[in-house]
């Protein structure tokens, strides 16, 4: 089977042929390239990008970009209060952000004053694929 050359469209979740989903950030000027970012955090820019008659995705070459890492807005002295208002109110976790693969920080203000209900938003969480991180608090 052989892939045809094409331009990626931004937004757009792709399967690699080796079985990784990419999410196309921004098409490049040259021809058939654009920048990804994997389902694990990799960013990358593709040279030659290629689809195939099942829909999969493949390049010619790639140049690594790293992973993309921030942080919610969290100090210790913000964490020393909300730890004091979840004790006083009987929390015992709170989650005050989502990381995504492409980097981005979703802000949350969640509590939860039990762990099955803490565990199911989690679980809710992680269900959409490009959700790979939660930033929260436990008490104990």
């Amino acid at each position: 089977m052989e892939g045809t050359y094409f331009q990626p469209t931004v937004g757009k979740i792709y399967l690699n042929r080796n079985g990784t989903s990419y999410m196309c950030l921004s098409m490049e000027t040259e021809e058939s390239s654009a920048m990804f970012i994997s389902s694990g955090g990799w960013k990358l820019l593709a040279h030659g990008c290629r689809q195939y008659t099942d829909g999969t995705i493949d390049w010619d070459r790639s140049e690594g970009l790293g992973f993309v890492i921030q942080k919610p807005d969290m100090t210790p002295e913000k964490a020393k209060k909300v730890r004091q208002y979840m004790s006083e109110c009987g929390y015992t976790h709170y989650i005050y952000g989502i990381r995504t693969i492409t980097g981005t920080i979703k802000d949350l203000c969640l509590y939860f004053k039990n762990d099955s209900e803490y565990y199911a938003k989690v679980h809710e969480i992680f269900c959409d694929g490009w959700n790979n991180q939660i930033y929260a608090i436990h008490l104990r």
